[in-house]
């Protein structure tokens, strides 16, 4: 009986044979330690009841099941629980020993594999036929305001993810709407109130925090300028401004007062305003026409200088010129100034001469000013102009009065230098070898002459002391001695300049002799009334007078107040006069010393007196002296004016009477009569003034 029942499990197991776990028992014929009991009848072949070939009849399981299933992963008809079973199948027979030789296909049937079906270029998986289960891989940009932002597309994915609720199918698969962004589309500008930095511009920057209106005092001229840079590169870039700017007054107290005028008496003022120097004025502010507002005028001025105190640049309109009326000046035809159709305002100005003793007096101009500033007075008109009366005058015309009173006679004073250099440089030998042309023209002239000879060398130590003192030989050197006997009167020439003899020693004092001279011996028999003075001085040297200093003028002022006319001649040594040297003996010879209170002492004197400068040492003495004696000789016809004349002005009168036989001296500025006037004639000289 217990054999039987046995049997009855085995058959029971083979009939349920395989992997199913689902109501099926292990196959009786697999006992523990893999050792199969077979019976004694044996009917081998399937016993699993899912494969294709099943046999209820088949007693013992020999491994040759057949199965036809679709076990590929995400198919359509994936069947994952046969899959199992058949593996299971496997395990067992392989854990029996059994060899498995049936044969197995997975892909029976399977269908559509299963996957992504969701065509989109930001779909990552997409698989092409194949059937929809939730899988899909979603990667985009679904982020407004970024650089790849494709919002759009966000409906696509809304929409695959109800279908898949619609059908079931749970989403396994992703979506990413950050991928790839990019960067932020924003505002770029850094002077803007809602600037991003590392954002791609888009136009939609706000400037609202600085005041952009120029109209308003906090007006920020550089912030303008960014926001007015800004608009200009979103437009070159073809970028729309969507942004803000608050630039119409004063947002939120940013901007302050508005600009305008603020000055009262201008055509456009507005109270309230901060002044921005755009005042408008129209009105006369020409101080030189009848309109002229002087009142408004000071106010403009007061406007623009408190402009520039605060550094407030004037950009208004000023009209200074309305209804000015008739411009204010000088209406009188003869003015320098005149201005025709003016209003009188007494600023005439008058360029004329009026002076009576000149050249150009203009008698009619002069007497229209007259009336002009009468008729200023007489209307109340302060006169302002300038009165130039002195213009174009040309010279003065001087007229100087002269009398005759040298009575052709003419005193010489022969002043010698005889110092011991005169004798060695020849130049004394030369005074004496000349004497006739000296006379010369003296006698041509018919000039009654006298002729003193003296010495110029104080303290020479000689028994013949002329210094200062007429050689006794002087009295036969007169016109009378010369016409009775010419020869007689050379020799006495001669031997009273031998008597002065040439000795080393003593100092040259040209002037102090003939002060002396002048002075002491006044009375002397041949200094006569009436006659004109010729000094004649002869030197080698400087002169060295104590008495004389430095004052030139006080000499010659002396000698005029005792001669009508007076005319130093000067033949001398250029070198030592200018320089003022004078040569002093010392135990090594003759050396030259130096004294400034001695420099041209014969130059001022002889110069100022119309007389001859001349070089002493050269060749040409002979000819130099007779220069001196035509000088001297002229002295009587010789009138020195006070003034120097112009050339050609020159009119002269003797007696009343006009006369032309003269000529002007313009280096020593007298008029020199070709034969001298008589005596106690009345000479006139009208001239101009140079």
């Amino acid at each position: 009986m217990g054999k039987v029942i046995l049997i009855f499990t085995l058959l029971l197991g083979l009939t349920n044979c395989g992997l199913d776990t689902r109501a099926r028992k292990p196959s009786p014929y697999i006992v523990a330690g893999g050792s199969p009991l077979l019976p004694k009848k044996e009917i081998k072949g399937c016993t699993h009841p899912d494969a294709i070939n099943y046999d209820n009849s088949v007693q013992i399981e020999d491994g040759s099941c057949d199965f036809n299933f679709c076990g590929r992963v995400n198919f359509e008809n994936t069947d994952f629980d046969i899959l199992a079973i058949v593996e299971a199948y496997k395990k067992e027979l392989q854990d029996a020993g059994i060899d498995y030789i049936g044969k197995t296909v997975d892909d029976f049937q399977c269908g559509r594999a299963l996957g992504c079906n969701l065509d989109t270029k930001y779909t990552k998986n997409y698989q092409q036929d194949h059937l929809e289960n939730g899988t899909c891989i979603i990667q985009y940009c679904g982020q407004a305001g970024f650089e790849n932002s494709d919002v759009g597309f966000t409906s696509v994915v809304d929409a695959y993810l109800l279908e898949l609720q619609n059908k079931s199918i749970t989403f396994s698969g992703m979506v990413d709407n950050n991928f790839m962004c990019g960067k932020k589309y924003g505002c770029n500008n850094q002077y803007a109130d809602n600037y991003e930095a590392g954002s791609i511009e888009n136009g939609t920057c706000n400037f609202e925090k600085k005041c952009l209106n120029a109209n308003y005092e906090n007006y920020d001229q550089t912030y303008k300028m960014y926001v007015d840079m800004y608009l200009a590169d979103l437009q070159a870039n073809n970028i729309t401004f969507t942004g803000s700017i608050k630039d119409n007054g004063d947002v939120a107290g940013i901007c302050g007062k508005m600009l305008g005028c603020n000055e009262q008496v201008a055509d456009n003022y507005m109270a309230g305003t901060k002044e921005n120097g755009k005042c408008n004025f129209t009105y006369c502010g020409q101080a030189g026409y009848e309109n002229y507002n002087a009142s408004k005028h000071a106010d403009v001025t007061q406007y623009l200088n408190d402009l520039i105190n605060n550094n407030i640049n004037y950009t208004g309109n000023l009209d200074q010129n309305n209804n000015c009326g008739l411009k204010l000046g000088c209406n009188n035809q003869y003015a320098t100034n005149y201005l025709a159709g003016s209003k009188e305002n007494g600023t005439c100005n008058f360029q004329y001469c009026g002076m009576q003793n000149y050249e150009n007096y203009d008698a009619q101009t002069s007497q229209y000013v007259q009336d002009y500033l009468n008729d200023l007075t007489n209307n109340n008109i302060t006169y302002a102009g300038t009165k130039d009366n002195n213009y174009n005058c040309g010279g003065q015309i001087l007229t100087q009065n002269f009398t005759q009173m040298s009575d052709n006679k003419l005193d010489v004073i022969l002043v010698l230098d005889n110092s011991g250099s005169m004798g060695q440089g020849n130049e004394y030998q030369n005074v004496k070898n000349n004497l006739d042309l000296f006379i010369d023209e003296f006698v041509q002239e018919d000039i009654d002459f006298n002729i003193s000879v003296i010495s110029s060398v104080e303290d020479n130590n000689t028994s013949a002391d002329y210094f200062g003192r007429p050689h006794a030989n002087s009295q036969y050197l007169t016109k009378s001695y010369y016409t009775n006997s010419p020869n007689a009167f050379f020799q006495k020439f001669e031997d009273a300049i031998d008597d002065l003899d040439t000795l080393a020693g003593g100092k040259e004092t040209s002037y102090d002799a003939v002060y002396k001279y002048l002075y002491d011996y006044d009375n002397a028999t041949y200094v006569r009334p009436n006659a004109s003075l010729g000094v004649l001085f002869f030197s080698d040297e400087s002169d060295q007078s104590k008495l004389l200093g430095s004052n030139i003028q006080s000499y010659i002022n002396y000698f005029k107040t005792k001669y009508d006319k007076v005319q130093l001649n000067c033949l001398v040594n250029k070198n030592f006069d200018i320089g003022g040297k004078y040569y002093v003996n010392t135990q090594y010879g003759q050396t030259t010393s130096y004294k400034n209170e001695y420099k041209s002492r014969y130059k001022n004197g002889c110069e100022s007196t119309g007389g001859i400068y001349e070089e002493i040492i050269d060749n040409s003495f002979y000819q130099k002296l007779q220069n001196f004696g035509v000088k001297a000789a002229g002295i009587i016809k010789t009138f020195k004016l006070a003034n120097p004349a112009v050339p050609g002005k020159i009119d002269v009168y003797v007696n009343n009477v006009k006369v032309t036989n003269w000529t002007y001296d313009a280096a020593n500025q007298s008029i020199v009569f070709d034969q001298a006037p008589q005596f106690q004639d009345m000479i006139k000289v009208v001239y101009v003034k140079q």
